[in-house]
């Protein structure tokens, strides 16, 4: 199902959670974790103030106090899910920093029509800067989203268009990009369209187009990505990934192209 929060927390943490189902067909989740004692060099997370280890092996991440609670109403109408998603992040830096956030987010996704399918979801981000210095203690911040897409019988064929806009200020909890060139979740709106498909049962391959603006939809640069996997074994699986940012205002030749490959066995 599609997640409002996706987005803005996409790692493990060390912590606990309980879970609720009801035969009615909704789910209540709660979950709180620490994020200080992850490794850093893994698991980013973002803090403007905080200074992490030179250490190539082992670097302790900004340690944060997370709490997180979920409601999700499966087929509440017409087949259609709602999330209701609150997190609350609480500095744990032991009083050298204050720089606390809270989430609501909402999330809607269900079909339209036969194999047509949406998807739209919101966080609001309320920000407590309470370190010494800042000249503004109380922010809030917007990240909505909405995707539309559709399923074709042919080789498990999805064809998909999406839009982002992030208000300022607007920070994520994981440092996730949002393009290639890692432009952070911030005074940006970014659209697009993907497409992907599986072929012969063991190869998929994806194909996406970005365009990015600026908060004032000002053009900033056209993305491209291609992924390509290859599940040569049940337990081995070929992955070729390229992608390239080409800047508003630059020679082609500026452009940012990075490409990586990997081979996956699993035991």
């Amino acid at each position: 199902k599609y997640r409002a929060l996706g987005d803005i927390l996409a790692q493990k943490l060390d912590g606990a959670g309980v879970s609720f189902t009801s035969p009615k067909s909704y789910v209540l989740k709660f979950y709180a974790g620490y994020t200080g004692l992850l490794n850093s060099l893994t698991n980013s997370v973002y803090s403007p103030y905080y200074s992490q280890s030179d250490s190539i092996i082992y670097t302790f991440a900004v340690p944060y106090i997370l709490a997180d609670f979920t409601a999700s109403f499966q087929s509440l109408f017409a087949g259609q899910n709602l999330t209701i998603e609150a997190l609350g992040a609480i500095d744990a830096n032991f009083g050298k920093t204050a720089y606390n956030r809270a989430y609501i987010s909402l999330a809607l996704d269900g079909p339209i029509y036969k194999s047509l399918y949406y998807a739209l979801a919101s966080s609001f981000e309320g920000i407590l800067d309470n370190t010494e210095g800042s000249t503004s203690p109380f922010e809030f911040a917007n990240l909505s989203k909405a995707e539309i897409m559709y399923f074709f019988d042919w080789n498990s064929l999805v064809l998909s268009a999406n839009a982002i806009y992030v208000t300022d200020k607007f920070t994520t909890i994981t440092e996730t990009d949002a393009t290639i060139d890692s432009m952070a979740y911030n005074a940006m709106f970014k659209t697009g369209v993907s497409t992907a498909a599986k072929f012969i049962d063991v190869i998929k391959l994806s194909l996406g187009l970005d365009a990015i603006f600026d908060s004032d939809f000002a053009y900033t640069g056209l993305q491209y990505n291609i992924s390509f996997i290859y599940q040569i074994l049940d337990d081995l699986q070929l992955n070729i990934y390229a992608a390239q940012f080409f800047y508003n205002n630059t020679p082609i030749s500026d452009s940012y192209l990075t490409a990586k490959g990997s081979i996956r066995i699993a035991f």
